[in-house]
């Protein structure tokens, strides 16, 4: 296991499988906050990669692409942008599913109130 501090945030790589911790600064901002607020595309791919959420947003409810746009760092924002709609449609992918489980759950209990 390594584990390695960064003025960002806490990372720990536990075999091949990056883990970030919910290091939150001051104002609700993240690690994903601070390096698009310093335009630092390194710790973004890394942050990303060790599943940081960019749909997290601060207290004033601004996410990292708003910080990367507000810095006018052009360059992070196809990135950030395309994995705010990946996660998106997972979002939306998890909760088509519960809805459909919620759906078959009510269908099935009507059933049996009908028997």
């Amino acid at each position: 296991m390594i584990h390695a501090i960064h003025s960002l945030g806490v990372f720990s790589v536990f075999g091949g499988e990056n883990k970030v911790f919910g290091a939150v600064q001051c104002g609700g901002r993240t690690a994903l906050h601070l390096a698009a607020q310093k335009g630092n595309k390194n710790i973004i791919q890394l942050l990303l990669k060790a599943k940081a959420n960019p749909l997290n947003v601060d207290l004033a409810g601004n996410t990292a692409l708003n910080f990367a746009i507000l810095g006018d760092y052009t360059n992070l924002v196809p990135l950030l942008q395309c994995e705010q709609k990946v996660l998106e449609r997972e979002v939306l992918i998890n909760k088509t599913k519960l809805d459909d489980i919620h759906t078959k759950r009510r269908v099935e209990q009507a059933m049996v109130m009908l028997e």
